[in-house]
């Protein structure tokens, strides 16, 4: 089993494997690792995610409870075997439409809260993975929270609280992320290499995001070197955020790394950037 799947990773699978339901036996292998990593971001892995795994496998694929520990196993092995995310969310974007990867967004929402709490990792992680599948995951959170058994709290992290959406019955609007003065003369465009939707923009001396492009997986927020990339949530953001829309609307997209000024180091620790450097001239010659 392990040599199979180590095969299936490395792109090729036995021929034993090969066949019409390889398509099927890829996306539920693909679905379980993700349910997996899940339960796994915060380094516990314990009984009641190991139950509600089996649970939603066995109800989304029709399984026997049987078959459903098998592909437990198997799942668990590929998570394990795996380094990658993109292995299977790749397979996830291939075989699923919008509709049905919402509902893989909320089945791994399920699996993060079954201990009633959501460790910043395992936010981390589900905000990944919506990215890599275009779902935006504040809105998935919010159906999943909204439809879960009272006693569970939905208190997601500081700047994610979604306690008042439920007692409301409103759904809260996807954030966006905005880049602040700190990216000015610096513009090292990490961030741009892993956006998994291309919703940044390059002025002369600095990116922008499109807030209505961004997703909110917060993919790009913590490859920033300056920390430039914040949540709109956050009070400062609220300064940045139509700069961000208007120069989106005229600087040129960017999706791909560019090398950095060569003296951006020079700015890493500049204050009041904005007033002393920033261009409004677009970028990308």
């Amino acid at each position: 089993m392990i040599d199979s799947i180590r095969a299936w990773i490395a792109g090729s699978l036995p021929s034993g494997l090969e066949g019409t339901g390889r398509r099927r036996d890829e996306l539920q292998l693909a679905l379980t690792a993700l349910l997996i990593e899940a339960a796994y971001s915060d380094d516990h892995f314990d009984k009641a995610e190991r139950a509600i795994i089996a649970q939603l496998i066995e109800r989304r694929f029709k399984l026997s409870p049987l078959e459903a520990r098998a592909l437990l196993a198997a799942g668990e092995t590929a998570a394990t075997e795996s380094a990658e995310l993109f292995h299977f969310t790749r397979i996830i974007n291939e075989q699923l439409s919008f509709k049905e990867r919402v509902e893989l967004i909320e089945m791994l929402w399920e699996v993060a809260y079954v201990d009633g709490v959501l460790d910043q990792f395992e936010d981390t992680l589900l905000r990944r993975v919506g990215g890599l599948i275009y779902v935006p995951t504040a809105s998935a959170a919010w159906r999943a929270s909204a439809s879960s058994s009272g006693g569970v709290s939905t208190r997601r992290c500081d700047r994610h609280d979604t306690r008042a959406c439920r007692s409301s019955g409103e759904e809260p609007n996807t954030m966006t992320y905005v880049v602040t003065e700190a990216c000015i003369r610096c513009k090292y465009m990490d961030c741009v290499e892993v956006c998994p939707v291309d919703c940044f923009y390059e002025g002369e001396n600095m990116l922008v995001i499109h807030p209505d492009e961004c997703i909110d997986c917060g993919v790009c927020e913590p490859e920033c070197p300056v920390e430039a990339i914040i949540p709109d949530s956050e009070p400062p953001a609220e300064q940045w955020l139509e700069l961000n829309r208007q120069y989106a609307a005229t600087w040129p997209n960017i999706t791909r790394k560019k090398p950095y000024p060569a003296d951006a180091d020079e700015f890493k620790d500049a204050t009041e950037k904005y007033d002393k450097y920033f261009s409004p001239n677009p970028g990308g010659s």
